[in-house]
């Protein structure tokens, strides 16, 4: 079905269950594909909002259910909500079954839950076994090029999507996502959007083989769970290339991608922070970022610089790193201000970090480097330098630092 509301036009999907989505015909195709619901988020809004549930720990395959017992059924999916995170803490699940006030989940909670809503969502809103093949998609300028939301089990391969101001393959409350030999690009330089991949509260993904040309953030990362990803690329980045957005994203390897843009773990205005995440074999050709709360591993990991910053007290950066390189390229350099190979900062700049055979070095001529500058950090911090090589070492203040 094709649907043109407001100026907009998008392709329906026109079966949600166990179905390959294959272009109309070959060439590019100027519309946004509708791969299951576009519409207000009823999760958010309370429409579908059933019941109550308690606080249940991460882990945990029940939930203790305060009401909404006889509303759902085996086989409904329903999204667990907690209020004190709002849409930072939500899960998509589905229920195996339900015994008096227990209800019994298909797969462990990602997260600890305080306790919340539980919204059902409707049986005509959730598609399955969902695969999207051979689309070239050009949006034309509509926000979002191909649009996933409610879907569990989807397949994206041999398939681009581009000029979308928002996001050019975007994901809601998905998963078991599978994405191969795919791209994204656009050719708008936007202050504030210009996404290329983007989760959302989705859980089970693989990516392999994709790659994403002109966007501000190319990977872009919240609340998504259980991911491998492998052989990611992006060229023309404006800001960062992968960003876990600092909303609870976590368990899993990033490994054998080339970057150009920052590689970011962590937001500042968000100091729950991603953890679990390892890098194996990622470069960049810009700088690492670790912020507040967020937990990373890094093993053969390039880049030019490695910022940690604290933005709380109980909420700094972990980090974890072997066998990788931060090292300043020649210059002549534009910056005026010295350079920094690894830096802690931020509101509370604590840090707890190791570093085993590294590399910390600049190359650049003309300007003044610092490999390794500390200034006012925090006490509790701790940083320790395993065979890892640093010439230059500035701290002013509290010095973390244990050579080994």
């Amino acid at each position: 079905m094709i649907a043109t509301i407001l100026g907009f036009t998008w392709i329906a999907l026109p079966d949600k269950t166990d179905f390959t989505w294959t272009p109309p015909s070959r060439g590019v195709v100027q519309a946004s594909l509708d791969v299951n619901y576009r519409g207000s988020n009823h999760v958010w809004d309370g429409e579908w909002t059933v019941g109550r549930f308690s606080a249940a720990p991460q882990g945990s395959k029940w939930l203790r259910l305060l009401s909404g017992s006889s509303e759902i059924r085996r086989g409904d999916y329903v999204v667990l909500v907690d209020p004190t995170m709002g849409q930072d803490r939500a899960e998509f699940s589905r229920i195996e079954s339900v015994d008096g006030e227990r209800a019994f989940l298909d797969q462990p909670l990602a997260d600890t839950f305080a306790g919340g809503h539980i919204v059902k969502v409707p049986s005509e809103r959730v598609a399955r076994n969902i695969t999207i093949d051979g689309w070239q998609v050009d949006t034309d300028g509509e926000n979002v090029g191909i649009w996933a939301m409610f879907v569990d089990g989807i397949t994206v391969k041999n398939t681009s999507a581009g000029n979308a101001p928002g996001s050019a393959i975007r994901f809601d409350f998905c998963r078991n996502i599978r994405i191969e030999d795919s791209a994204v690009w656009d050719r708008s330089k936007r202050g504030g959007h210009g996404r290329g991949f983007d989760f959302y509260n989705c859980r089970g993904l693989e990516m392999t083989g994709t790659a994403a040309n002109g966007l501000r953030h190319a990977y872009h990362f919240t609340n998504t769970r259980d991911f491998r990803l492998s052989r990611l690329a992006s060229a023309s980045s404006q800001d960062a290339s992968l960003d876990f957005h600092g909303r609870n994203s976590g368990n899993g390897v990033v490994k054998d991608s080339l970057l150009d843009g920052t590689v970011k773990i962590g937001n500042p205005s968000f100091i729950r922070g991603d953890r679990g995440i390892q890098l194996d074999n990622v470069r960049t050709e810009t700088w690492f970022q670790v912020h507040g709360g967020s937990e990373v591993s890094m093993v053969g990991c390039r880049g030019q610089n490695l910022l940690a910053t604290g933005y709380a007290e109980n909420a700094w950066p972990t980090i974890t790193a072997s066998q990788s390189q931060f090292v300043l390229k020649g210059g002549p350099w534009l910056h005026q201000q010295p350079q920094v190979c690894f830096n802690v900062n931020g509101p509370w700049p604590q840090v707890q970090a190791t570093f085993e055979d590294c590399v910390f070095r600049s190359e650049i001529t003309g300007r003044w480097t610092r490999e390794i500058f500390l200034e006012g950090v925090k006490s509790g911090s701790r940083i320790e330098l395993r065979s890892s090589k640093a010439e230059r070492v500035q701290v002013t203040g509290f010095d973390p630092i244990v050579k080994r």
